[in-house]
């Protein structure tokens, strides 16, 4: 499968897993035979309509090569990770509506279901701006605040997710929002107490979902292929 086409399923995946956000959001893949390169979808395309023709190549100094189309505003995100960080190889930007929302709020984010596991280290937040990310020294502020990590959350924008795979990055994206909309959920019903063995119990779940990122990504992929 071509990585364009693979991108385009993941941006269907997301959109089903609560991504969608008209036609905001972007993602994009390192393009590995090429040095200083990514593919990363045009503008004006919705996630639920993405295709492999929507995605373009561009470089690392913020041209497209493949079209005439304009790049993203907001690719500085994109290539800035990239360039603080050589093991990363696909970058998601969207605004889904409760890690949206929880990234307004400031809280940490506490393992109440087997998925949030994933989630059971403080996770980055970015405050500097709340506006795009639309300039390198932006770009480059972000990836400084993501550092190892896999997320980081944007203060009353949304979420970045950056993984060594496409399918890395897309689970995550879509664990994420379950996870914070499952938090608000159990948040309703009172206070959420986790204890030491709650931490230590969900770093083993992590490691299992861990093994298996490319399985769960063909069960989504399959789903959105359903009528």
């Amino acid at each position: 499968m071509k990585i364009e086409e693979k991108l385009a399923i993941s941006c269907r995946i997301l959109s089903r897993e609560g991504h969608e956000d008209l036609d905001l959001g972007h993602m994009s893949a390192r393009k590995v035979d090429q040095d200083n390169a990514m593919y990363i979808n045009c503008r004006g395309v919705c996630l639920s309509e993405m295709r492999a023709e929507d995605f373009d190549i561009a470089n690392f100094n913020y041209q497209v090569l493949s079209s005439d189309r304009s790049l993203r505003i907001e690719s500085a995100l994109h290539v800035e990770i990239y360039k603080a960080r050589p093991d990363i190889h696909c970058v998601i930007h969207t605004h889904p509506l409760y890690a949206t929302a929880f990234a307004a709020s400031g809280n940490l984010l506490k393992p109440v279901n087997n998925i949030a596991a994933l989630f059971v280290k403080p996770l980055p937040y970015f405050d500097l701006t709340s506006h795009m990310i639309a300039t390198p020294e932006l770009g480059a502020a972000l990836a400084e605040k993501l550092g190892d990590e896999n997320v980081v959350l944007l203060k009353n924008h949304g979420v970045v997710v950056a993984a060594e795979t496409i399918e890395k990055a897309t689970i995550i994206a879509c664990f994420l929002e379950r996870a914070c909309k499952s938090y608000f959920i159990a948040k309703s019903f009172g206070d959420i107490n986790v204890t030491e063995k709650d931490k230590k119990e969900a770093e083993e779940k992590a490691k299992q979902i861990e093994k298996s990122y490319t399985r769960m990504w063909e069960t989504l992929a399959r789903l959105c292929n359903q009528k």
